[in-house]
Order: structure tokens, then sequence, then C-alpha cells
């Protein structure tokens, strides 16, 4: 039987981790919830990746911008976000 392998490049990756991963823990970290899920699965696989969002359980690796949160768009408080 052929041995099963994970594909990095498929887009469950590629996309949900920057476009969704990343921006429940963008507003968790405006909010000061933990995330250790998150920050556990994104400490784990962004290095699969060849990126960096997560740096000591912040959303500020060097790549972070590059994702949907709301820190990549300016937003820097939960204030910012409400009209």
């Amino acid at each position: 039987a052929g041995q099963w392998e994970i594909d990095f490049a498929n887009r469950y990756f590629m996309e949900d981790i920057p476009e969704g991963l990343c921006v429940y823990k963008g507003y968790a970290d405006l909010a000061g919830v933990p995330t250790p899920g998150i920050d556990a699965i994104l400490t784990k696989f962004q290095s699969y990746l060849g990126k960096e969002y997560i740096v000591d359980g912040k959303l500020c690796g060097k790549d972070s911008m590059a994702t949907k949160a709301p820190q990549a768009y300016g937003i820097t408080s939960l204030e910012a976000l409400l009209p």
C-alpha cells in the first residue's frame, strides 16, 4: 500500500491559514483572548509553508501583514473596529 502524504501546496493550507486561522488569531489578539489551539497549529504549519505568522504567541511574524487579519489593515484595537 502507498503512503499518505500531506500536500502543503493545497489551498487548505495556502489559503485557509492566512485567510482563516490568522484572521481569528488577529481578532483574538485584539481582544486579549488566548488561542492556544490556533497558536499550536500556526506554529507547527507555518514552517511547512515557509512563512512566519506567529512569534512568541502573537500575530507579528514577518508574513503576518500578508494575511487578512485586522492588523494587516492597520487595525490595532477593538475600538478601531467599531464605527
